[in-house]
C-alpha cells in the first residue's frame, strides 16, 4: 500500500492495534492456508530522486491446497497420457486401431487444454500444471508420430523394425514421461 501524492513528513501510516476491522475475525483465502502474516511500516522510493512516498508492506506466507487440482486435472491427464501408450500393446498389423487410439488422446489432450485454461490464471511463465499439460500434449504427440511409424513400417514390409520399435515405444516413452514429470520440476522449480 503506497500513498502516490503524500511525502513522508505529510502522512504516517500506522499498524491500528485495536479490533481488526471488517467481515471475518481472521484472514482466509479459499483454499490457502494462511501460514502468517505481518505489516511494517516502510518508505516506497518510485525513482532516484531520494524521495520515498509513505508505505505499508504487507507480508502473506501462505499454502496452497492442492487436492482440487491433483484430482480434477492431474489425474485425468495421466489417464489421458496412459491411453496413448496402449497403442504399442494393440497387435502391429492393426494399423487403424493403433492410429485411432493416439489420435483420440491427441484430441482429447486439445480439449482438455481448452477446459484447464478457464480455470487457471493469465500469467506470462510456466506453472508447474502448465508444465504437465505442456510435457502430456508432447508426449501424447510422439506416441502418435511412433504408432504412425510403426504402422508405416508395416506396410513397407519392415516387420523386425516395427515390433523393435513398438517394444522400445511401450517401455521407454512411459519411463521417460514419468521421469521428466518429476526430475524437470526440481530442477526448473
Amino acid at each position: 500500500l503506497v500513498s502516490a501524492n503524500y511525502l513522508p513528513r505529510e502522512l504516517d501510516l500506522r499498524i491500528y492495534q485495536g479490533d481488526v476491522s471488517g467481515i471475518a475475525k481472521s484472514f482466509s483465502l479459499p483454499d490457502w492456508e494462511i501460514l502468517s502474516w505481518k505489516m511494517d511500516n516502510s518508505n516506497y522510493t518510485f525513482t532516484t530522486d531520494g524521495h520515498g512516498q509513505p508505505a505499508m508492506t504487507f507480508t502473506i506466507t501462505a499454502k496452497r491446497y492442492v487436492g482440487y487440482y491433483v484430482f480434477k486435472f492431474i489425474i485425468p491427464l495421466l489417464f489421458v497420457v496412459s491411453m496413448s501408450y496402449v497403442a504399442f500393446w494393440i497387435s502391429i498389423k492393426d494399423s487403424a486401431t493403433r492410429i485411432g487410439v493416439t489420435t483420440s488422446a491427441m484430441l482429447t489432450i486439445i480439449a482438455f487444454r481448452f477446459v484447464i485454461t478457464t480455470h487457471l490464471p493469465n500469467v506470462s511463465y510456466l506453472t508447474y500444471l502448465d508444465y504437465i499439460v505442456l510435457l502430456a500434449t508432447v508426449t501424447v504427440f510422439i506416441s502418435l508420430v511412433l504408432a504412425t511409424l510403426i504402422s508405416y513400417l508395416v506396410v513397407v514390409d519392415q516387420q523386425k523394425a516395427a515390433l523393435r520399435l513398438n517394444r522400445y515405444s511401450r517401455n521407454i516413452l512411459p519411463l521417460v514421461f514419468f521421469l521428466a514429470l518429476v526430475v524437470v520440476p526440481l530442477l526448473l522449480f
